[in-house]
């Protein structure tokens, strides 16, 4: 009904940045969470991944850590979660500085709310991609991942 979806939690990305990237080094993204709805998200559980491939590579979509860890966003709160990776190799960071290769940022928020009756809502899914030229992470709506907001996150 429409007291349920007016009172609902919205969890969507805020916000992004990419530590920088350092042959050697772990790939490490810190994504910023907003809960723009009116009641609490709960049990929010991230699925995540970071990939790197040849330009236009197709992600192979699995998340890890799917199920930890669960947090709770009130309403109007934001949230962080680190996400880090496997070192950088040398190919990589050449791949990337000459375009030829890619890094992607896939994963899927699942929560519950606490309103009456409490339930499961669908996952918010997202895609960011590393630009070189801007060294800056942007949403991408390519590839089947769905994206509320077009936005570049540095």
């Amino acid at each position: 009904t429409n007291v349920l979806i007016e009172n609902r939690p919205y969890l969507s990305i805020a916000g992004a940045t990419l530590d920088s990237l350092k042959v050697g080094d772990p790939i490490a993204i810190d994504v910023q969470v907003v809960n723009t709805g009116r009641t609490p998200a709960i049990d929010v559980m991230a699925g995540t991944k970071i990939q790197i491939g040849d330009l236009g590579f197709f992600p192979d979509g699995g998340h890890e850590a799917i199920d930890v860890p669960r947090a709770r966003i009130g309403s109007n709160q934001k949230t962080s979660l680190s996400l880090s990776r496997r070192p950088l190799t040398a190919d990589e960071m050449r791949g990337l500085q000459s375009g030829l290769m890619e890094l992607l940022a896939h994963g899927e928020l699942r929560f519950t709310g606490d309103s009456p009756p409490a339930r499961p809502f669908d996952p918010f899914r997202c895609c960011l991609t590393y630009s070189p030229e801007t060294l800056a992470l942007v949403a991408c709506d390519n590839r089947g991942f769905i994206n509320r907001d077009k936005a570049v996150f540095r």
